[in-house]
């Protein structure tokens, strides 16, 4: 995991994102209750909000199918900012329920994202380890997020951890599009050899070409040597690479 980018970036994501959104399902107790809402009202703001991430879930299939991961990663990370603005409107238990479900919607959609293209490109024996590690890692901030925004709620008020958290949010949209250019090099170039274990022989990649197409990405290239070698067979090294 520490050689992989993306596996880096995406289990930093997972201890943030669900970190807040562990803020920000106790800031929503907290809003309903300062705005009068009974506890029925209160659960019903909280189930409409789950009803959200199952009607995420349903529609699974068909937004994996219309957006790619990092699409995904972006579009979820707008909706969370929106919802948690949204969530800061006065209103009606059931209307901040709504809110909340609006920014739980794509969340299925990442996580299938995220499985999918781990069954793709990693090995059978790390698997388990990996998903061990990110279900360990997106629940390892939430006490922070629930002190911190609990802390703020005693002494400012709802509104300020709530615009926080959707911050919060906000910045890791931009990360999606700053931080991993590594990461979609990772991505393309480890789906490309994959690609070629199940292609008929004449339209797998060449090795030469398939040598400097990794040499373009020298910050990932280490982490990729074995995957060639178990495509192409352990005959290849770099010089074999550079004569064909």
């Amino acid at each position: 995991m520490r050689a992989s980018p993306y596996l880096r970036y995406m289990l930093v994501w997972f201890a943030l994102v669900n970190g807040a959104f562990a803020g920000l399902g106790l800031l929503l107790v907290v809003l309903c209750r300062g705005r009068g809402a009974s506890p029925g009202e209160i659960g019903t703001a909280q189930a409409v909000g789950s009803a959200g991430a199952v009607l995420g879930a349903l529609a699974c299939e068909h937004l994996t199918e219309w957006l790619t991961g990092a699409r995904l990663l972006t579009a979820s990370s707008g909706l969370l900012v929106a919802g948690a603005v949204a969530m800061a409107v006065p209103g009606p238990a059931p209307l901040t329920g709504i809110a909340y479900a609006g920014a739980l919607f794509l969340t299925p959609a990442v996580n299938v994202a995220f499985q999918h293209h781990l069954v793709r490109t990693i090995p059978d024996e790390p698997t388990g380890r990996i998903s061990s590690a990110r279900m360990t890692a997106a629940r390892s901030l939430n006490w922070f997020f629930l002190m911190g925004a609990g802390a703020l709620a005693d002494r400012r008020g709802p509104l300020l951890p709530l615009l926080a958290l959707a911050g919060r949010f906000l910045a890791l949209a931009c990360a999606n599009h700053v931080l991993p250019a590594g990461v979609r090099r990772a991505v393309i170039r480890t789906q490309l050899l994959r690609a070629d274990l199940d292609a008929p022989r004449k339209q797998r990649h060449t090795v030469t070409w398939t040598f400097h197409r990794l040499a373009q990405a020298p910050s990932s290239f280490r982490e990729s040597a074995a995957l060639p070698r178990r495509i192409y067979g352990p005959e290849l090294t770099t010089s074999q690479s550079i004569s064909c």
